[in-house]
């Protein structure tokens, strides 16, 4: 796996079964961006699972948990193009769009 926001591409190998996740440990994570894995997790069963806090770059601070970018792989997407798969996403998380997320950008690819 090739982390997208650096390179500008995802590489992933549809016969791995292994979840690839990336992030914090739980103990460091605040209660809405867990809440986002947790959801993703089990609603999409991803291959790669990236969840970005960045409430930082917009002049909050890291524990308001408003500015989110989230990127995702699974096979749960396929035959969907890119905007049924956001509207999947924030189907998903339409309880923490509503009271906690203020922006949330979404890299969804299929494997």
């Amino acid at each position: 796996f090739v982390h997208l926001l650096t390179t500008g591409w995802i590489y992933a190998n549809p016969a791995s079964e292994r979840a690839i996740i990336i992030g914090m440990s739980n103990e460091d994570r605040g209660p809405v961006e867990t809440s986002i894995r947790d959801k993703l997790m089990s609603r999409l069963r991803p291959m790669y699972l990236d969840v970005i806090n960045q409430s930082i770059m917009y002049g909050e601070r890291e524990s308001d948990e408003r500015y989110f970018t989230v990127i995702i792989v699974s096979s749960a997407f396929v035959g969907s193009n890119n905007y049924q798969r956001h509207l999947c996403v924030n189907g998903i998380l339409e309880e923490e769009m509503a009271t906690h997320i203020h922006a949330l950008a979404i890299v969804a690819k299929t494997p």
